[in-house]
């Protein structure tokens, strides 16, 4: 039988959030469940959504907007039936662009698609992999423009994208992570709160990620220094620890997309 909760959960303290959550049969097909945070005046901040569909697939998304409910940022991730990213968006304000990715079952990247303006105008820069990689741009325009590019083309504006996008996420972020080093074999610690970026981090060796999250749902996405998605390391539906093993030395960061409190650490393989 169906359920279906409300709860307002709202602090007595004059500088602490309020949210509001609603669930239909979470985990469910045709299920959901909802998170908005809303800041001191009312208004409505962050938005965590996600839906369970009768294919089974899992949409999630996430919105941030400002004080005049327009949309800041956007990030909507697709889970096939076996818990694989299949599908990421990433919108970023009007004026700078959206990134769109298609994976493989086996994750990897067939498709993306970025979207950027440029001088004014609008460019959607295209990479598809049919046994080889192709690269286009289109520019908007009446009519259309459409013409061929190479991959030196096609990442930087991908670096331009990473650029805007993670200034983006800086200037978002509510609150700074932490790295230290605890042991010879503890390369970085982050912490933090609901969905953010982590500084970068540099490992030598192949290495493992361990986390404990706090939310009722953790996923990390692991970049290199360019702001290329390499891996999803995690993805759980229940709070709790976990732990990912990477066998490629490097620079990358992590995006982290949860809803509480989460500490990460990396750590080099012994």
């Amino acid at each position: 039988m169906k359920y279906f909760l409300w709860i307002m959960v709202s602090a007595s303290l004059c500088f602490a959030q309020t949210y509001d959550t609603l669930k239909q049969d979470v985990g469910q097909p045709g299920g959901y469940q909802r998170l908005r945070e809303f800041d001191d005046n009312g208004h409505v901040r962050k938005v965590w959504f996600t839906t369970w569909k009768e294919d089974g697939m899992t949409l999630k998304e996430y919105s941030e907007y400002d004080e005049q409910n327009k949309l800041l940022a956007r990030v909507e991730s697709t889970f096939n039936s076996g818990d694989k990213l299949i599908g990421l968006r990433h919108y970023v304000g009007d004026a700078i662009g959206k990134e769109e990715l298609e994976f493989s079952p086996e994750g990897q990247v067939l498709k993306k698609f970025l979207s950027l303006h440029l001088d004014g105008n609008p460019v959607l820069f295209r990479k598809v992999y049919d046994g080889t990689w192709r690269y286009s741009a289109l520019i908007d325009g009446a009519p259309p423009i459409a013409t061929g590019i190479d991959e030196t083309e096609f990442k930087a504006a991908e670096q331009l994208f990473s650029k805007q996008t993670r200034l983006t996420s800086e200037r978002q972020s509510q609150s700074s992570s932490a790295q230290t080093e605890s042991s010879p074999s503890v390369v970085a610690e982050f912490t933090g709160s609901n969905i953010r970026n982590t500084t970068p981090f540099t490992v030598s060796s192949p290495w493992e990620v361990k986390w404990d999250a706090k939310g009722e749902f953790f996923s990390i996405y692991l970049y290199d220094e360019e702001g290329k998605l390499i891996n999803v390391l995690g993805n759980q539906t229940k709070s709790g620890e976990g732990s990912s093993y990477f066998p490629k030395s490097g620079k990358y960061y992590f995006s982290v997309n949860t809803v509480g409190d989460w500490s990460v650490k990396v750590v080099t393989s012994q």
